[in-house]
């Protein structure tokens, strides 16, 4: 990371990142960033996930790029082409779903351990996200 500045008018921070060659050439449209911290723990009811970066991002942080699953290798880019920054990569693969209906469900057994954020599957196949648990009717 090269530079970082804080525009107070958008309320927003642009980071300028340098990659060296020849990993600069990996860079392209359909690349995405995040925020590398090291080490990230995911414990949902479908179990625990661990994934951890190289020693350098473990103790000083870091940004990583990749292209998500499913898109092509997009086309090269020139310099100073702006990205947005996610929070982590799951962030990005939630992004992909950008429309949704919602639905209310009623379960007469218990949905102990059931959380916000966990996935919804029919017959293996995600469909969606628990947004909210438990429900109340207002009033």
């Amino acid at each position: 990371m090269e530079t970082s500045t804080f525009d107070t008018q958008k309320r927003r921070i642009t980071y300028q990142l340098f990659i060296n060659a020849p990993n600069d050439r990996l860079v392209t449209t359909n690349v995405r960033f995040w925020k590398d911290s090291g080490i990230a723990v995911d414990l949902t009811s479908a179990g625990m996930r661990v994934e951890m970066g190289s020693l350098s991002t473990l103790f000083g942080g870091g940004v990583s790029f990749d292209i998500p699953e499913g898109l092509d290798l997009g086309e090269p880019v020139a310099n100073k082409t702006e990205y947005h920054l996610f929070d982590d990569q799951k962030s990005i693969q939630d992004s992909v779903f950008t429309e949704h209906i919602d639905y209310v469900m009623f379960f007469k057994d218990s949905v102990r351990g059931l959380q916000p954020g966990a996935p919804v599957e029919f017959r293996g196949i995600r469909l969606g996200t628990v947004g909210k648990v438990p429900f109340f009717i207002p009033g």
